[in-house]
């Protein structure tokens, strides 16, 4: 549930859906990676997915719950989680 008064500042902002706390582009990729999803794993779920395009899971710091958003192969990636 988003708290009251939300509105987004941008469209280029990711929000939260739980808290609707927002990230702009740069500050999302500095978020806790909880998950990388490559295309092969993603084409299980979809019928056409792009090979160069993943899905990335970030958790959110102001509530935990966990965000996706899509990236390009080009784009930064996550750091190899530890453990």
């Amino acid at each position: 549930m988003r708290a009251p008064g939300y509105a987004p500042a941008s469209s280029a902002e990711i929000h939260c859906g739980r808290c609707g706390h927002g990230y702009e582009a740069a500050a999302f990729h500095k978020l806790a990676p909880i998950e990388t999803l490559e295309a092969k794993a993603v084409n299980v779920h979809v019928l056409v997915w792009p090979s160069n395009l993943r899905v990335e899971v970030r958790a959110c710091t102001s509530c935990g719950q966990h965000l996706a958003r899509r990236a390009l192969d080009t784009e930064l990636r996550l750091a190899p989680r530890a453990g």
